[in-house]
């Protein structure tokens, strides 16, 4: 086998490297996780086991839904890498999120299509963070897309309040970021 090919499956292991152990066997490195989540059931990712942070999950627990949601996840932090911006998102804190809306776009309360929108737009500064995220209808989110929130002419200044108000309460119960932080104040 290529060593740079070795060397770069040993550079995937290690980013896991808290819920990881290494073993290699015939050159290549195989991870064993401590087990699901939800349920123990201990294996590798050949034998299905779903990783996202530091939640591991069995082809039985990780539900479509919930591998849809990971997949969310992994799409936020891809974008945010490229606009080089601060991406700090936990997939309970996501769900939560879900949770308190009701499975709801926080614009128009749609209940299909739901996506991952960026209340202040990852283009104009926004980061991927708790405090900065909302569920949102495709139609809503294409809509709204790299605006700010106060220039978006469909969501009224009532709601905009509303929605600002949650990001403000969410990042109360984890500590905000500075930046974020003074937007959504001036926007009270």
């Amino acid at each position: 086998m290529n060593e740079w090919l070795f060397r770069l499956a040993k550079k995937i292991v290690n980013r896991r490297a808290d819920t990881l152990v290494i073993e290699v066997s015939g050159g290549l490195p195989q991870p064993e996780y401590s087990g699901c989540y939800r349920c123990g059931k201990t294996g590798t990712l050949v034998d299905g086991l779903h990783s996202y942070d530091n939640y591991i999950l069995c082809n039985d627990c990780a539900t479509p839904w919930l591998q849809r949601e990971i997949l969310r996840l992994r799409t936020a932090k891809s974008r945010s890498r490229k606009y080089n911006t601060h991406c700090d998102i936990q997939l309970l804190e996501w769900i939560q999120t879900l949770v308190d809306f009701d499975g709801r776009c926080a614009y128009c309360g749609a209940k299909h299509r739901i996506t991952l929108d960026h209340f202040i737009p990852l283009e104009l500064g926004g980061e991927t963070v708790i405090e900065n995220l909302l569920p949102a209808c495709s139609r809503c989110n294409a809509r709204k897309g790299s605006l700010w929130p106060s220039q978006v002419k469909f969501i009224t200044d009532e709601r905009l309040q509303h929605l600002a108000d949650y990001l403000k309460t969410r990042a109360g119960k984890r500590g905000i970021s500075t930046e974020i932080g003074g937007r959504l104040e001036s926007m009270a």
